[in-house]
């Protein structure tokens, strides 16, 4: 019975991992799950979205600088550094402020007393509450010195943000316009 069973177990396995992947159509493709079609099909519909430029329209320098500052990722990568650095500079000033904790502890104890010929059952309930308040008097500076080093990195990744945003800039103001092309910085 217990044989039977362990067998029963082991063909199921493998008919689940069998369906679940399968063999390449040839030897010089690679292997597709069966869901990145569909993957494939939406990511093109997002992009061609994204950058949907009116050939017939003539765009000013500001328009073009807009929509390369939207659609480059560069711009998003700098983004997202400057925003951590300051989530970095966030946790480091809160370094500065005490922490209180609270808990709240609950306890039933159950016990049966004898009590003459008879088990009489007694119940206690116990709670107990606390409270711990931390906060550091003398470090010598070092939560000051966190705190600045916080300060200097979210400044440079300002900086690098600004400094993106300069490149786009240039890259827009000297690409060529002409022959309804698409200009490279839209794509990189």
């Amino acid at each position: 019975m217990n044989m039977n069973w362990r067998w029963i177990v082991l063909v199921m396995i493998t008919a689940v991992i069998s369906s679940a992947q399968s063999v390449p159509p040839s030897p010089n493709r690679p292997w597709q799950f069966s869901g990145e079609r569909e993957i494939r099909e939406k990511a093109k519909a997002l992009r061609d979205s994204r950058l949907a430029v009116d050939a017939m329209k003539e765009y000013s320098l500001a328009e073009l600088v807009d929509f390369a500052e939207r659609n480059n990722p560069e711009t998003r990568a700098a983004w997202e550094v400057a925003r951590a650095r300051g989530a970095d500079l966030q946790i480091a000033q809160s370094e500065l402020y005490p922490a209180l904790v609270g808990i709240a502890l609950s306890q039933v104890n159950r016990e049966e007393i004898l009590f003459g010929s008879t088990f009489v059952r007694q119940t206690v309930a116990a709670i107990g509450p606390g409270f711990q308040l931390n906060y550091t008097m003398f470090d010598f500076g070092a939560r000051a010195a966190r705190t600045e080093a916080a300060r200097a990195e979210l400044s440079a990744a300002n900086f690098a943000f600004n400094d993106t945003h300069r490149k786009i800039i240039f890259q827009v103001a000297e690409a060529p316009r002409g022959g309804g092309t698409m200009w490279p910085w839209a794509l990189r």
